[in-house]
């Protein structure tokens, strides 16, 4: 039986209007608590992005026991921005078309399991609630889970379950490899994976860890297909994981990107520049499993453009 995964990334979102990273660092200048201190601490490792200068704070953290206040800061910005974004998204409509068969939502339930690297609430906000099963062919779900996560509380953020993380057969997993921007720890701060060294931010809490190694499990399961929606290639960890498991040979992969196929390769903005382009060795290792890409958006694929929609099912089929 064909196994079916989804990878989202912030490309996904994109197309609803969510920001990428490279815009955030402006969306995080504009936070009205934002001390002169921190924003000039920021302007100052500009060229980091807002990810280099969270791991720089972070840094400056480990020692310490008290928390570091430019820390408490930042990360205050950040989920500021998040809830805005958050907002944005309840008052959009999620699907381009009226045919329920070519809805991105029934694209969604197609999945064996759903997992993504954004921290919004996108898919919270218009997929996790009746339409997984409504919209399911078949009616193959019930309803969706995430996994080791309680919520959303009366203030609306979800907390780690106690029991841990469970699968069940008839609940379509939804799991964010990264946190969230409305999860928190049970004993309060935001739950989220950012900043330079996700590795270790990953291996310290048991969701995250679980979230990762259920991810490589999925992937290594015989026939499967990951589909990779918005995914940059940026993030080692991740494309470790893709990578070790082609060695079985049981994966397949198809792309849904503006880079189209090259965006598998994490070489491709020097290559843009170079005379002659060398593809990088994480493009060497993925480009022989890939078997197909559409360069084309969400909005054009899943409303009136039914070749590109055709050719994506196909892959999925």
């Amino acid at each position: 039986m064909t196994n079916r995964v989804l990878l989202l990334g912030a490309g996904f979102s994109r197309n609803w209007g969510g920001p990428l990273s490279s815009e955030i660092f402006p969306r995080l200048l504009g936070y009205p608590k934002l001390d002169a201190e921190l924003r000039s601490f920021m302007l100052a490792h500009e060229h980091k992005g807002f990810e280099g200068v969270l791991g720089l704070l972070q840094e400056e953290q480990r020692d310490n026991q008290e928390r570091n206040p430019k820390l408490v800061n930042f990360e205050a910005a950040l989920i500021n921005v998040f809830r805005d974004v958050n907002e944005a998204y309840k008052k959009i409509p999620f699907n381009w078309s009226n045919n329920v068969d070519r809805t991105i939502t029934r694209f969604l339930t197609r999945f064996d399991a759903i997992f993504t690297l954004n921290q919004d609430t996108l898919l919270e906000t218009h997929y996790l609630n009746s339409n997984v099963c409504l919209s399911c062919p078949e009616r193959r779900w019930d309803g969706w889970i995430v996994p080791g996560m309680i919520g959303p509380r009366v203030d609306e953020f979800w907390e780690p379950d106690p029991k841990g993380p469970k699968l069940s057969n008839r609940l379509q997993p939804f799991i964010k490899l990264h946190g969230s921007s409305n999860w928190r720890k049970s004993a309060g701060g935001p739950l989220l994976v950012m900043g330079d060294n996700k590795k270790s931010a990953i291996s310290n809490e048991p969701i995250f860890l679980w979230g990762n190694n259920t991810f490589m499990d999925f992937l290594s399961r015989p026939d499967t297909r990951l589909l990779v929606i918005g995914y940059s290639f940026r993030d080692s960890h991740v494309n470790e994981l893709i990578c070790e498991a082609t060695k079985g040979g049981n994966l397949t992969l198809f792309t849904i990107d503006p880079d189209g196929m090259n965006v598998v390769d994490d070489r491709r903005d020097q290559n843009k520049l170079a005379t002659i382009a060398i593809p990088s060795r994480l493009a060497e290792t993925l480009k022989p499993w890939l078997r197909g890409a559409s360069e084309r958006q969400l909005s054009e694929t899943f409303g009136d453009d039914l070749v590109e929609h055709q050719y994506v099912m196909q892959y999925l089929r």
